[in-house]
């Protein structure tokens, strides 16, 4: 297979919740906990699901943050099996792109204090320190 095919492949979309799901249940408690700490909910906003493999890998969605809809929140998740190749800086550009093209403000990150591959992805896309807390960082970019 060329290199373009399995990009192809890399990069096809869903808006199919169940394949996030999938994503999301396979996280440890902890994760989950940082991920979406009431349980991964089939909330309106907009969404993009990763494949490898023809396997979701991964997931962001992006959604209101205040009822005045001026900032929206990643929430977004990858498989343990496909960390570090890449899909967590695919799709934050995904999502970076369909923030600049919204009606948002302000796009938010949260991530656990402890996890420092999501800190420096953050900053690679300009992301700005919103709050610190003991066991989560929040991050914000602003158009």
């Amino acid at each position: 297979m060329s290199n373009f095919c399995t990009l192809l492949e890399t990069f096809k979309s869903s808006t199919n919740f169940r394949h996030a799901l999938e994503v999301y249940n396979s996280l440890t408690e902890e994760e989950k906990k940082f991920v979406a700490p009431n349980g991964l909910k089939d909330v309106p906003g907009w969404r993009y699901v990763m494949y490898q493999d023809n396997e979701p890998a991964a997931f962001i969605f992006i959604h209101d943050f205040y009822e005045d809809n001026s900032a929206g929140f990643i929430t977004m998740a990858v498989k343990k099996e496909y960390r570090r190749s890449g899909l967590a800086l695919s799709l934050l550009k995904i999502g970076v792109n369909y923030f600049k093209r919204s009606s948002f403000k302000e796009l938010i990150f949260r991530c656990d204090s402890n996890n420092i591959a999501s800190y420096k992805l953050a900053k690679k896309f300009g992301f700005k320190t919103k709050y610190i807390a003991v066991d989560k960082l929040t991050f914000y970019i602003s158009k």
